[in-house]
Order: structure tokens, then C-alpha cells, then sequence
């Protein structure tokens, strides 16, 4: 469960269709954007479902928000795990021990 300070942080983004820009956040919360962004993405990793486009913040409202949301979240998902996956290929090409590289014990 997120501290209190997390709940304010998520207390002070409003519902489609208001937003709240970065900037306007960190200076209501008296910290940076870079720390409001890492609030933010352990509200969501505990299942918050927090929006953002080029306005700022926002909870959905809507089904097409969810959606709109939830298609960008997986796109960006798996366009890194399709960068992970060619480079990991690259790596073991060049003979780098993955499971010392990825933190796995032998066995």
C-alpha cells in the first residue's frame, strides 16, 4: 500500500477532463518532476490507473481513456521487450556470460 504522501501526490491528479502538468505537481508538492514521475510509476505498479498525455496527469474517465491508456502502456511494453530480446541476442553472440549479466544463479 502506497505511504501517505504517495495517496497525496495521487489525491492532487484530477479526473478526465481535468489535467495537471509536471510542473504545476512538483511546485504543489514542493519536489521534482523526476520524483513525481517516480511516485507515480509505484502507483501505478500497485495498480493506480493514472493517465498522461502532452497536458499532464489525468484519471480516466471514459472507456476510450482506459483503452487509449492502456494500448500505449503495452506498446511501449513491448517495444522494449523487443530491444531487450535483440540485444540479449547480440550479447550471447559475443559470448557474454546472460545468466552472470541478468543476475542468475547457475544451476
Amino acid at each position: 500500500m502506497a505511504n501517505k504522501y504517495y495517496m497525496a501526490v495521487l489525491d492532487r491528479i484530477p479526473k478526465s477532463p481535468g489535467r495537471k502538468s509536471a510542473p504545476v505537481l512538483a511546485e504543489e508538492m514542493g519536489n521534482s518532476e523526476r520524483k513525481n514521475r517516480m511516485i507515480i510509476n509505484k502507483l501505478r505498479a500497485e495498480g493506480e490507473i493514472i493517465c498522461a498525455d502532452d497536458r499532464g496527469y489525468f484519471i480516466p474517465a471514459t472507456e476510450a481513456e482506459l483503452t487509449a491508456h492502456y494500448r500505449k502502456l503495452r506498446g511501449c511494453a513491448l517495444s522494449m521487450l523487443k530491444t531487450l530480446k535483440a540485444e540479449r541476442r547480440k550479447l550471447i553472440a559475443a559470448g557474454v556470460d546472460m545468466k552472470k549479466l541478468e543476475g542468475r544463479k547457475n544451476g
